[in-house]
């Protein structure tokens, strides 16, 4: 479980990296020299070889996919405070519901 928690932290800071590496110049040259975007690739596949890591190990999938759904919480944190976007209601209830589905998916 450690392992996915690890592997939603790295796609949620995979999203920050796609944010910033949005910016960029839109050419082949450009793409191929933002770092932002070599650490989108990077983070996301580190985090995607975990998930098929623990699934090998035989993780089951109705345990680990909601450890993994976490991300969303992760990204809204890591969006304020490296992006400087808000917290809203809108965004603290939405995390409440990820958390309590999480919960139900493990529970049940």
């Amino acid at each position: 479980m450690l392992m996915m928690a690890f592997a939603a932290v790295l796609g949620a800071a995979g999203q920050m990296f796609m944010t910033k590496g949005a910016t960029g110049v839109l050419t082949v040259k450009g793409l191929l020299t933002n770092p932002w975007l070599w650490g989108f690739v990077g983070s996301y596949g580190v985090a995607t070889s975990i998930n098929f890591f623990v699934y090998r190990l035989g993780g089951k999938p109705s345990i680990m996919y909601p450890v993994i759904a976490t991300s969303y919480i992760w990204t809204i944190v890591f969006a304020s405070v490296f992006l400087g976007e808000p917290f809203s209601a809108g965004k603290i209830v939405g995390s409440v519901i990820v958390v309590a589905g999480v919960v139900c998916i493990a529970v049940f």
